[in-house]
Formats: C-alpha cells, sequence, structure tokens
C-alpha cells in the first residue's frame, strides 16, 4: 500500500486525536470548513526536509477537527 491509499492516519490519546497524512484527503475542504483554524503553508524552495504534501488535522472529542493545517 503506497503513501496516497494509507492516508490520514489518526492516533487518540484520551479525548485528543491527532491525524497526518501524506496526502490530501478526499474530505479536505469539509475539514477546512469545519475547523476552528485552517492554514496552508507553502514549501519554500530552499527546504531542509522531504518534499510533497502533509496534512495534520488536531481533534478532541469532536466529530470534526479543530485544527487543520
Amino acid at each position: 500500500m503506497d503513501d496516497q491509499q494509507s492516508s490520514p492516519i489518526a492516533v487518540h490519546v484520551g479525548d485528543v486525536g491527532v491525524l497526518v497524512g501524506l496526502a490530501r484527503p478526499i474530505a479536505i475542504t469539509d475539514y477546512q470548513h469545519h475547523a476552528e483554524l485552517s492554514e496552508h503553508f507553502e514549501q519554500a524552495d530552499d527546504h531542509d526536509g522531504p518534499a510533497g504534501y502533509v496534512f495534520v488535522a488536531v481533534e478532541q472529542g469532536l466529530e470534526w477537527p479543530r485544527l487543520a493545517s
């Protein structure tokens, strides 16, 4: 299974969950619409890290994540 098919994954500790993926989720517009904070960061040309897309969302006992990036 490649990264595109396995994204995003979720990890929960108590009522806090973190979703992380290496591909844009199908429901990205829904995540952004329902989030209290939604950010998109452009990658600089002179970056040191790996290239590509990373999705991160944080939820706290809610139906939709409160933060989507």
